[in-house]
């Protein structure tokens, strides 16, 4: 087989003249230079070498389609003992009231000139040619050829890194900086991908730009595919939470190995990132683990995010006692799940009306825990909107607020509205 041939010339490299496997005749310098062509192909896109070999065969079909006319699909024959390589341009026949031929494929009436036996269902070998063959093809078909063959190569190093890169989404990975734009930094990871850091992807706290040449770190947040260009851009984040989630998992083996884990995350980068941590087994304690034997470990992640707050909560399964740990130093009134217009739980935490800002935390922080833990439905809400919403009837009717609490809830509401009608006047 080909592939064969290509992956002695890959091994051997510059051994593979000194065998003297290549003489000077025509047919075996086209032999070499289509292998070394191959190669550089494989180099140039780093793809397999099998992918390289289906690519050459695509191009060839195309190519001796625009030569002869006939629709076929190529097969290689090779010797790898005298470096011979010969080309088989074959057809499937298929009846003649099929919708829609596919590539490789001719209708019966069209065929009976090359093979008067032909039924359907059978492979028609069209022609046999040698690469010096391809000489003769016109400047279309050779043009055809050469566009083809480097499009599919960067097909399939499209579909490589979508493949590759799709499924380490929010896996931490390592780089170099190896320059910049106005919106952002180009970074070479260390297999070599070249990736790109938006600036809206990176900590206030982050200097990169005194510092251009440095190895970082990040996540890959997003592969973006642009197909009908053959392009695919990796772009990596410095700034989400699941960088901070990354970091921790890269120096707590035991989220690896889910004796403990983080429950909820949440970040304002550049200032604080609030985490819910949970042991899976009774003998590990959460937050100890996570903390590290003289904070060792949660140090290691604040180098590396320049020293932003963290704010590590034990998980609780008493629910009530975990809300009120995550919107401290706020109280809740009362919690409450009823079933919403959709017929689905929506989870309301009840507030005094001046506190909300507290409770919902810096830009919503607390609210995006409280969503991460119990669904999207779950809100913060203040007494006056609890009371449009009857809430504060249902949790009378079922005692969730003693009674002292609940002549304090009215007033409290009656005096919010009041002073609001009197801001209005």
């Amino acid at each position: 087989m080909l592939k064969k041939l290509i992956e002695l010339l890959i091994k051997e490299g510059k051994k593979y003249e000194k065998k003297e496997l290549l003489k000077d005749n025509d047919s075996q310098k086209d032999v070499k230079n289509l292998l070394q062509g191959l190669m550089a192909l494989k180099n140039k896109y780093r793809i397999a070498q099998d992918d390289v070999y289906e690519a050459l065969k695509y191009a060839l079909a195309l190519g001796f389609k625009n030569e002869s006319g006939y629709n076929v699909f190529v097969e290689a024959n090779s010797s790898i003992t005298d470096s011979t390589l010969d080309f088989e341009a074959n057809t499937m026949v298929v009846a003649d009231d099929v919708e829609a031929v596919k590539m490789g494929q001719t209708m019966l009436s069209d065929i009976v000139d090359v093979c008067p036996t032909a039924q359907v269902g059978d492979k028609v070998l069209i022609k046999k040619f040698g690469l010096g063959a391809t000489r003769e093809w016109s400047r279309k078909s050779i043009s055809i050829f050469t566009n083809v063959l480097n499009e599919q190569c960067r097909i399939k190093q499209l579909e490589l890194l979508i493949t590759r890169y799709k499924n380490r989404e929010t896996k931490l990975v390592r780089g170099k900086i190896e320059g910049h734009l106005q919106g952002g930094f180009f970074v070479r990871l260390d297999d070599d991908t070249l990736c790109f850091l938006p600036k809206a992807q990176i900590s206030p706290l982050d200097n990169l730009d005194n510092q251009p040449t440095q190895y970082i770190r990040a996540v890959i947040s997003n592969v973006l595919e642009e197909k009908n260009k053959g392009k695919a851009q990796i772009i990596l984040s410095r700034s989400n939470a699941d960088f901070v989630r990354a970091l921790f998992f890269s120096v707590v083996p035991e989220l690896k190995e889910e004796t403990i884990a983080i429950k909820a995350i949440a970040r304002i980068p550049g200032r604080t990132t609030k985490i819910v941590v949970a042991s899976n087994n009774s003998n590990v304690r959460a937050l100890g683990t996570i903390l590290g034997v003289n904070n060792d470990r949660i140090n290691a992640v604040k180098s590396e995010i320049n020293n932003e707050n963290i704010n590590i909560i034990n998980w609780m399964s008493e629910e009530n006692e975990l809300i009120e740990k995550i919107i401290k130093p706020v109280r809740a009134i009362a919690i409450k799940t009823v079933q919403n217009n959709e017929g689905e739980e929506a989870k309301y935490i009840v507030v005094n009306d001046e506190e909300l800002p507290l409770a919902f935390g810096s830009k919503r922080i607390n609210n995006n825990i409280l969503k991460q833990l119990y669904g999207e439905n779950t809100q913060i809400v203040g007494l006056i909107e609890a009371n449009d919403l009857g809430l504060m009837a249902k949790i009378k009717e079922q005692k969730i607020i003693q009674a002292p609490e609940e002549k304090i809830v009215t007033q409290k509401t009656t005096e919010i509205r009041e002073e609001k009608t009197k801001n209005l006047h």
